[in-house]
């Protein structure tokens, strides 16, 4: 059910971008590989909360982490999206226009995953 919500999220995710006006192939190599990562964040969120539980009264910290692993995601899928191929990564003005979206569903999917 995990990974049938995640790839629910991907399908969804490529369908944004292609409304923005790229290629179906390109939407879908961007949210495979935006989505790849964000699935790998989560898994850092989660693993280092499973050792350490911050006090009750400790919310700040709590997004504080949120907000700089979004970020981190943020400009790891950026670099790894220009790193493709030039027949890939001309697109260059799509994840511009993209990027508030991409932070704020990233803020709120980590978050979540943090709360969880």
């Amino acid at each position: 059910m995990f990974f049938a919500g995640w790839a629910l999220w991907m399908l969804v995710h490529a369908w944004v971008l292609s409304a923005y006006g790229l290629s179906w192939k390109l939407s879908a190599i961007d949210s495979l590989v935006s989505n790849a990562l964000l699935l790998g964040c989560s898994w850092l969120i989660s693993n280092s909360l499973r050792y350490y539980l911050p006090d009750n009264n400790r919310y700040s910290y709590l997004l504080a982490l949120t907000g700089l692993v979004a970020l981190f995601w943020m400009l790891l899928s950026k670099l790894v999206l220009f790193m493709l191929p030039d027949s890939l990564s001309n697109y260059a003005f799509v994840p511009g226009k993209t990027y508030p979206i991409r932070m704020a569903v990233g803020v709120l999917i980590l978050g979540t995953n943090t709360l969880i």
